[in-house]
């Protein structure tokens, strides 16, 4: 019910019909409610999301501002820069145990552990730190291990990687950012 919100933040492709997106801004128009849109991810360089992008474009043109993961995303639409705002999603080092204390970058305390998430846009990210862990695996065979949680469907076959399946309810995005 938007007769009753402050604010209206659209995540990602939440919306991602441009018909759907149109009826969105007119209604929050309406209302005189701003539009906030949040993304960490640059759906016009993804093929399978043209016309979830166009939509996105659309609420980013009516939005007050226009929130980016990181200031390299942000460059990747300059048309929005007068709105744009960085607000990193890092994760929080209060989830981790021991988090206060460094973790030494010598491999002399045990594998170190790396973890990689992301919905299955992020495939072709995964595709490009591959070759890195692939170097490091040849440098530093057996003290490291990558645990991949999503990501990708497909899953190269290395001693060093562990594949974390998601359940069927954690492969939309919305269903992920509650797993």
């Amino acid at each position: 019910r938007l007769d009753h919100c402050d604010i209206c933040i659209v995540q990602r492709v939440a919306v991602s019909d441009p018909d759907d997106a149109a009826r969105l801004i007119d209604r929050l128009r309406e209302l005189s409610v701003p539009l906030y849109v949040d993304t960490d991810d640059a759906f016009h360089l993804h093929d399978d999301y043209r016309a979830a992008d166009a939509a996105l474009r659309r609420l980013m043109d009516a939005a007050q501002e226009v929130w980016f993961s990181t200031p390299e995303l942000a460059k990747l639409y300059p048309d929005v820069a007068r709105k744009a705002r960085v607000r990193r999603n890092d994760l929080d080092p209060r989830f981790w145990r021991d988090y206060r204390n460094p973790v030494s970058p010598l491999f002399t305390d045990g594998p170190i552990r790396f973890v990689y998430m992301g919905t299955a846009t992020h495939h072709a990210d995964l595709q490009l730190v591959l070759p890195a862990f692939e170097r490091l695996a040849a440098t530093n065979p057996g003290q490291f291990i990558l645990t991949l949680i999503g990501v990708t469907s497909t899953p190269p076959e290395a001693e060093w990687l562990e594949v974390c399946s998601l359940p069927q309810t954690a492969r939309s995005y919305p269903g992920f950012a509650r797993y």
